[in-house]
């Protein structure tokens, strides 16, 4: 049987979120960087959860892009808490009360990763 804790956001949250989301946007990643999942910036942790967020360059665009999976667990994470933690990211569209990921937003399961990935275009490169 399993059992999926129940996920709030500790008062830190957006502390740690902002942190990242600052350094993310002040460090755009790019094709060839080094694994944003090996460097500490772009990680947030909340509870048994880990994020890893990066604003992406690819293609002349940008995107916002979420990779969240479950701490010491071969597990993905359930999708409420991916969308959570994603609108914690600035994703917009969310609508907590319907706990669909929005039209514009690409959600798909990273099984060999063990994470669920979440990408939404913030604009373009100049």
């Amino acid at each position: 049987m399993v059992v999926a804790e129940l996920f709030t956001l500790d008062e830190g949250a957006k502390a740690r979120a902002d942190k990242v989301l600052t350094y993310a946007y002040n460090n755009p990643y790019k094709d060839g960087d080094p694994n944003p999942s090996n460097n500490p910036n772009f990680i947030a942790e909340f509870g048994s959860y880990r994020a890893i967020f990066t604003l992406t360059k690819n293609d002349g665009m940008l995107y916002k892009h979420l990779c969240v999976s479950v701490k010491n667990s071969d597990m993905l994470p359930p999708p409420p808490v991916v969308f959570i933690i994603a609108d914690l990211f600035g994703f917009t569209g969310f609508d907590d009360k319907v706990f669909d990921p929005p039209r514009d937003w690409v959600v798909r399961p990273n099984f060999e990763a063990q994470c669920v990935v979440v990408a939404q275009k913030y604009g373009s490169v100049q």
